[in-house]
Order: C-alpha cells, then sequence, then structure tokens
C-alpha cells in the first residue's frame, strides 16, 4: 500500500500576499483564532460534566470515603472538586486588560508581503 499522489501547485502572482501558499494575508492572521474556536468545547457540556464529577464524589464520600480517596475514585483532583462545587461553569482565560496592539506600519508590511 502506498500513499496517494500529491500535486503542489505554486502560484506566483505579484502584489497578493502569501501568493507562493496560495492563501490571502487575512488568513494566515486569523488561523490561530479560529483553531483556538474549533478546539473549543462547549461550556454546557463542561459544566454538566463538572456537575457530574462532583456529584458521583459527593456520593462516594456519602458512602465512607474520605475525599481524597473518593476524588482519586471519580478521576479528578480534589482541590479541582472543591472549586467545581462552587462553580462548574468554566470561566474564561481571557485578561481582563489588554495590551495595546504594537504593530508598526512597516512591520505590517513586512508580515503581508515577506522576502524570501
Amino acid at each position: 500500500m502506498g500513499f496517494p499522489e500529491v500535486w503542489v501547485v505554486e502560484a506566483q502572482t505579484e502584489g497578493e500576499p502569501h501568493a507562493g501558499l496560495g492563501l490571502p494575508g487575512y488568513v494566515i492572521r486569523n488561523a490561530k483564532a479560529a483553531s483556538r474556536l474549533l478546539a473549543a468545547k462547549a461550556p454546557d457540556t463542561e459544566a454538566e460534566r463538572r456537575r457530574d464529577a462532583v456529584a458521583r464524589w459527593r456520593e462516594a464520600m456519602g458512602r465512607g470515603l474520605s475525599a481524597d480517596a473518593a476524588a482519586a475514585a471519580v478521576g479528578c483532583k480534589r482541590s479541582s472538586l472543591y472549586r467545581w462545587e462552587k462553580r462548574p461553569e468554566s470561566r474564561s482565560k481571557r485578561p481582563k486588560r489588554l495590551r495595546a496592539k504594537g504593530w508598526t506600519p512597516a512591520l505590517v508590511e513586512a508580515v503581508d508581503h515577506p522576502t524570501l
């Protein structure tokens, strides 16, 4: 069994950003944000999973296990279970204050039109 044949076509268009890659500049700049959005879990699903883990942990402690042993049985850290018990919804990791954008026009030009 071999590998499928792949054809690589290089576009050499003057004036088009990232012509060698075939992608416009705004796609390259927004790729990181898009991949984070695609990898993100739905908040309701994650909160439901956390509520379920806390319920199983409390049930195990009700049957006589210590908090550490019950956390090990559930498969989560004890500190996480206490935190999820207070607030099962995940909080944003985005900073409250963002750093000001410091891209100079020369830097933007260098990114949009790299010299190889």
